[in-house]
């Protein structure tokens, strides 16, 4: 019985032991640049660079469009392309996080992978898949929660309407609609994740 309770132990150790890697490589990938103006608790207000983006609009549920999305963003930056380079052969683009999830209309998102910041508009590679749009995200200023968790859909409500009454008792001037972002693979833990539900700022007058 204690060998048993020693392996079990072990086995456990070990599965913390590659979440905590597997965080911890995650924490490696580019991010989109952004500066912190003000925290309040969980609450930050943002101040994002420009930056590339890959995107791709998909009709259906949340995660109908996200796994979708994702495959075919993923395909794209994994040799699913040609080198401007050279015609004849793709290339593979580093990951990079996070993955982002904005809502378009009803049944209908938007998915996005920021490009790694060594390209330019000019010089990604050319995306096999005509569904792929091409652009560069202008500064803006967000205001973002952050939370941890699974990616159920009551679980992201709650915290979309969280955000959406902060900003409404703060009297805010936002934009568009609440979206999310995802940092971390569907390999971690739910508890060791880092999510997001982000809303755009109106500049200021």
């Amino acid at each position: 019985m204690k060998k048993l309770l020693y392996a079990a132990g072990g086995l456990l150790v070990l599965a913390l032991a590659l979440q905590v890697r597997q965080v911890y490589a995650e924490k490696g990938l580019e991010n989109p640049l952004y500066r912190v103006e003000k925290r309040d608790g969980l609450f930050e207000y943002r101040s994002y660079e420009g930056y590339l983006v890959a995107e791709v609009t998909i009709q259906g549920s949340r995660d109908q469009a996200a796994n979708k999305g994702f495959t075919i963003l993923a395909n794209y930056i994994f040799g699913g392309n040609q080198s401007r380079q050279d015609p004849e052969r793709s290339e593979k683009l580093a990951m990079t996080a996070p993955v982002t999830q904005l809502p378009t209309g009803q049944d209908e998102w938007r998915i996005r992978f920021m490009m790694p910041t060594k390209y330019t508009l000019e010089s990604l590679p050319v995306a096999k898949d005509d569904r792929i749009r091409f652009f560069r995200a202008e500064p803006a200023r967000f205001l973002a929660l952050s939370f941890s968790g699974a990616w159920a859909e009551h679980e992201l409500v709650v915290h979309k309407e969280r955000l959406l009454t902060y900003a409404r008792d703060r009297s805010l001037k936002v934009e568009g609609e609440p979206f999310y972002a995802f940092y971390n693979s569907p390999f971690v833990a739910p508890q060791l994740r880092r999510n997001e539900v982000l809303i755009k700022l109106a500049p200021s007058i």
